[in-house]
């Protein structure tokens, strides 16, 4: 079975698909510049090229359990040794507290129990011009020991302004408050208890090109006509 994760056969096939490309320019710059040859030629050239192609199949290669990482905006899930109403109260205050930049607060745009969900949001105007934007997204679990498991969400949003750096504001300001509001929620609710997510299964799919027909007759007969074609009308055009 034919698939591209060959690095010899692929790298083979790819040169004979880009060659194909190739002289179809050709033909077509030929046929535009040398006369008004029959526009068999080039679409015999184009159907060479993409016959593979057309009878090829996506078929499953493998597939792969794997754990999503972790990082500063999508933290993996804690679980912390509080009911469910303390842990929702901890959040509200560690929200609700701080202030950045002087002026700028985060906002509670939905606190909902029955949900089990908070959001809010926060714009910083640190720089003038700029308006860069944390959304943060905060579920609960309770659990059956009268535990809670609390997942945070943050969705960074930035529009740089004129001679400011991005990736300077983003890796200063924007890493330093999401790293915060889950510092000061455990300052309220105490230890805390990292919990990995299951893993996932990623499928990895390639190309099966065993089932690709060989030439018929008719189609080799009709190419060679059509090169034949198309040669006699540029000696002539030459002479």
């Amino acid at each position: 079975m034919n698939d591209w994760s060959n690095t010899g056969k692929g790298t083979g096939w790819l040169i004979f698909w880009v060659a194909g490309i190739i002289f179809s320019l050709f033909f077509i710059a030929a046929i535009s510049a040398y006369g008004n040859s029959t526009w068999l030629t080039p679409a015999l050239a184009a159907y060479w090229c993409a016959r593979r192609w057309l009878y090829a199949k996506k078929v499953i290669d493998r597939t792969e359990e794997v754990t999503l990482n972790e990082d500063v905006y999508n933290p993996y899930p804690r679980e912390y040794q509080e009911p469910l109403q303390d842990a929702f109260a901890a959040v509200r205050t560690a929200l609700e507290g701080p202030t950045y930049n002087i002026s700028d607060k985060w906002r509670i745009i939905n606190a909902d129990t029955d949900a089990k969900r908070i959001t809010a949001g926060i714009h910083l105007h640190r720089y003038q011009g700029d308006n860069r934007y944390l959304g943060l997204e905060v579920d609960f679990q309770d659990t059956e020991n009268d535990t809670t498991v609390i997942m945070f969400s943050f969705d960074p949003r930035i529009e740089p302004g004129i001679g400011q750096s991005v990736y300077g504001w983003f890796n200063e300001d924007m890493i330093k408050i999401a790293n915060e509001v889950p510092a000061k929620v455990t300052e309220k609710l105490g230890s805390w208890r990292k919990l990995t997510p299951a893993k996932t299964t990623n499928t990895y799919y390639k190309y099966d090109f065993s089932e690709v027909p060989p030439p018929s007759w008719l189609l080799l007969g009709m190419t060679v006509v059509g090169i034949i074609a198309l040669l006699g009308d540029i000696v002539v055009q030459l002479r």
